[in-house]
């Protein structure tokens, strides 16, 4: 496939999903995305998480940002489904750049779905929002 990942149709009912990074150290979740009944057409939707830019005061040296997608039957108990590696952000004195990670979920994909971050450090980068947007 020339260009696997480009769809572009979005549900305004959802999207997009966004979180507020935290302040200090600790970790935040998304708001749950119910996905349904997860069928055949599960394979048809691309997911975007965008981690947003951030400053050496909310992600100093040494501090790190980390990106993960939690799955639930329940919309209750979570589990880490996905380790979004290519987005995990570590300050390094000028801060952090913007990173972008498209992907499909694994057919066992429970219903519900939800954004998950972890950080490391004091640094308060509340101001800073990440997403989660499904494309169709």
């Amino acid at each position: 496939m020339a260009n696997e990942f480009a769809r572009r149709l979005q549900d305004a009912g959802v999207n997009p999903a966004a979180r507020a990074l935290p302040n200090g150290a600790a970790t935040v979740n998304g708001a749950s995305i119910d996905l349904g009944g997860v069928d055949s057409w599960l394979a048809d939707v691309e997911f975007e998480v965008v981690a947003p830019a951030l400053t050496n005061t909310q992600c100093a040296s040494a501090e790190t940002v980390v990106y993960g997608i939690e799955d639930s039957d329940d919309d209750s108990d979570f589990a880490d489904l996905i380790t979004l590696d290519e987005l995990d952000q570590t300050g390094a004195g000028s801060g952090v750049a913007t990173a972008t990670r498209r992907f499909r979920l694994p057919s066992t994909t429970n219903r519900y779905i939800r954004l998950s971050i972890v950080k490391t450090g004091a640094g308060n980068a509340s101001a800073s929002t990440a997403t989660l947007t499904a494309n169709f």
